[in-house]
């Protein structure tokens, strides 16, 4: 039993490494969010945590083992709710996103000096309702809320398929870790690695599918940008702009000055009335 949970963190780590890359892939084609990376990465950490905590208790470092599970939940908890306010339409103010990131890097700084001050239990209790909370409200937000323009081409996972994870997953840490002064023993067994590697191969699936459709997109991109009465240069922006492509960049690869990227942004936006790179991506690869 103990070889084949090995096998299954084995398995969860690389899904989550694979998940990991397309994701770096995605958002060099600027349809990944930076904060979807940041959610992938907490996760990995947070299961190569929770796998070697068994190890670190057996050579008798039970606060090492404490430290990094529960402060890599604070670090889920975060990322997770950073995710969800890059994704969705809300009308949240930034001010919150601050104080939630500042909650954050308090009990995470509590749970790293609570051996030190006796506080461990209080610092658990406080990192759990955090990861419970943010997920809470991530869960709310989704179902209530609509993706961003950024977001359209996204493959919509099935909310469902969502939910459960956003069910299972705290709840399990909450069992696992949050009744130990209660000597109450919850095997992780086979639970959480096969979560986690289901989660990490639906991302994957998700983003090549994405990769996909953005090559078929680009692949017909010449053809239909003509139908807007772009100029040759135009059409040269517009392309690298659907590519999701910076000023710079495409300052860089056409050889010509940022300010000249803007004029003929611009130009492509006013012909095509839309206000963003995004909205333009959706109206020509529609």
């Amino acid at each position: 039993m103990v070889i084949l949970e090995i096998i299954l963190f084995i398995v969860a780590y690389t899904a989550l490494i694979v998940s990991l890359a397309f994701g770096i892939v995605c958002y060099k084609r600027n349809i990944e969010p930076k904060e979807t990376i940041a959610l992938t990465i907490s996760l990995l950490l947070l299961i190569v945590s929770i796998s070697i905590s068994p190890l670190l208790k057996s050579l008798k470092y039970d606060d090492l083992s404490n430290i990094l599970i529960v402060s890599n939940m604070t670090i889920v908890g975060c990322t997770t709710f950073l995710n969800t306010l890059k994704e969705r339409k809300h009308k949240l103010k930034k001010v919150y996103k601050k104080i939630h990131v500042g909650i954050g890097l308090l009990i995470f700084s509590a749970v790293i000096i609570s051996p030190f001050l006796n506080i461990s239990p209080i610092a658990e209790r406080f990192a759990i309702g955090y990861l419970l909370f943010s997920i809470t409200v991530s869960m709310v937000m989704i179902r209530v809320t609509k993706p961003q323009i950024k977001m359209v081409q996204k493959i919509n996972p099935d909310r469902l398929f969502a939910i459960a994870f956003l069910i299972i997953v705290p709840l399990y840490l909450i069992l696992q870790f949050g009744f130990s002064n209660y000597r109450i023993n919850f095997p992780i067994g086979f639970l959480l690695p096969v979560i986690f590697t289901l989660l990490a191969i639906n991302k994957i699936i998700e983003d090549i599918n994405r990769l996909h459709i953005l090559k078929n997109r680009v692949q017909n991109l010449q053809n239909d940008l003509f139908n807007y009465g772009f100029t040759d240069r135009e059409v040269e922006v517009a392309r690298l702009l659907v590519q999701g492509c910076s000023y710079q960049s495409i300052s860089e690869q056409l050889f010509i000055s940022v300010p000249t990227v803007k004029t003929h942004t611009g130009n492509v936006y006013r012909k095509c009335n839309v206000k963003s790179k995004y909205e333009l991506m959706v109206l020509i690869t529609a």
